[in-house]
């Protein structure tokens, strides 16, 4: 073990060596000049993040002058670079068809913004005055950066024989960050990651839900931030309901009637989850009060695809309504019962006027696709209805009911799209 000092970050780096066959291959990302790395998640005994640099080249490895540095990203549109950590520790060498293993110094290192249009000159990120973050820009701990899992990709430099090879890892998830803090400045830059895109704040409800009540207060003002957006508020309501418990269930609760469809349509779907009885009783009387068929609708598949019994009357509600996104909605609840009653209805709405529902139906039968022999006959009869796009979904649908290759184009070639479904009506007709 030894100890590089860079401008005033010590970086502590162990290596260790390893035969070539210890990692798999398909672990490292793309080779360059006979060498590849892979960053592996939980690479040492203590399950921290590691760096593995193969050699397959017949002769040694020199590492002098060589560093890797991660790249980091919280979203789509977040990203950080880390410090250069040195793999040249104690003037190490590679011997042929052997690998050194770096274990990643999390603790000691700092990540700066990664913006758009930084260019990586000689393995590094060089950042411009322009772009606001010079060399010489403070950065933050990498274990400060937020309080969620992220993605990142190992890059290593290695000046080998004057070469200057530059090779990259295969993306790898690392929970570096302080998951079981509940610091009030680490509840605050979960409650921000909600509000980056829809990927980071499905990260971020995973990150809640395991920190547990502790942050439900935070929650709910980011919920009712007026600045926060749809998906920062669904994703915020969907958290709250995995977080369960007496205190979510309390806040849980207001939100059946929330003003916001997304927010009460969550709650409808995951708040069966919670096996609250206040919960269950708050959608229950939305659900059956007729004043909104589309959480009536998503009530009843919180409920069923949630393995709880489906109350009496939400599916019929659903069926009944004018409003054809409660009637495509329940097609899924109605695809997973083993009730030859729900069958019939399932069936029924193959032949519903709105395309949309015609589509939903489809899609649930191919989410499900052992059906009885009723609702295929209402599949192929579907075929002559007008509208290309539940055309296409139905051809889709049949097929994974007869492990079949059926593909039907959208406005395509008419003489091999005709065939087509005078094929499939003649299977159809076969199966009576």
């Amino acid at each position: 073990m030894r100890m590089r000092i860079t401008g005033t970050i010590i970086i502590m780096v162990v290596c260790v060596a390893v035969r070539a066959a210890d990692v798999p291959s398909g672990s490292f990302g793309e080779g360059v000049g006979g060498i590849s790395i892979a960053l592996l998640a939980k690479g040492d005994v203590a399950g921290q993040p590691v760096i593995v640099v193969r050699n397959e080249n017949p002769t040694a490895l020199k590492v002098q002058g060589a560093f890797a540095w991660l790249l980091l990203a919280e979203s789509r549109d977040v990203a950080f670079y880390s410090d250069k950590m040195p793999l040249d520790v104690g003037g190490q060498e590679i011997a042929p068809a052997s690998e050194l293993r770096y274990a990643i110094p999390v603790a000691q290192l700092q990540a700066r913004a990664y913006q758009k249009g930084i260019k990586v000159i000689d393995g590094y990120p060089q950042a411009t005055a322009e772009q606001g973050i010079g060399a010489g820009a403070a950065g933050r701990a990498v274990t400060n950066l937020l309080a969620a899992p992220l993605k990142a990709q190992a890059v290593a430099f290695v000046p080998a024989g004057g070469l200057r090879i530059t090779v990259r890892s295969k993306a790898a998830t690392l929970s570096i960050a302080r998951i079981a803090s509940t610091q009030s400045d680490d509840v605050a830059a979960l409650v921000e990651r909600f509000r980056h895109d829809a990927f980071a704040a499905r990260d971020a409800a995973d990150v809640a839900a395991a920190k547990g009540a502790g942050v439900i207060p935070a929650l709910v003002q980011g919920l009712n931030d007026p600045t926060m957006p749809d998906f920062g508020q669904m994703w915020i309501a969907t958290a709250l309901t995995r977080i369960g418990g007496d205190q979510a269930a309390k806040a849980v609760i207001p939100l059946v009637d929330d003003p916001r469809e997304g927010v009460r349509d969550v709650i409808a779907f995951h708040g069966p989850t919670m096996k609250q009885q206040g919960v269950d009783d708050a959608i229950m009387a939305r659900a059956k009060s007729d004043r909104d068929p589309v959480f009536t609708a998503w009530a009843a598949r919180g409920f069923a695809e949630h393995g709880r019994p489906i109350p009496q009357g939400l599916v019929l509600a659903a069926l009944a309504s004018s409003e054809p996104r409660a009637r495509a909605e329940v097609a899924e609840v109605l695809a997973i019962s083993a009730d030859p009653v729900d069958a019939g209805r399932l069936a029924k709405l193959f032949s519903d006027d709105n395309e949309l529902v015609r589509v939903a139906a489809a899609d649930a039968v191919a989410r499900h696709p052992k059906q009885a022999q009723p609702i295929i006959a209402a599949m192929v009869s579907a075929l002559d209805h007008p509208g290309e796009s539940a055309r296409v979904r139905i051809v889709a649908a049949l097929a994974k009911v007869a492990g079949r290759d059926w593909q039907y184009v959208a406005d395509g070639p008419t003489e091999p799209n005709n065939t087509l479904l005078q094929q499939i009506r003649i299977w159809g007709g076969s199966r009576k």
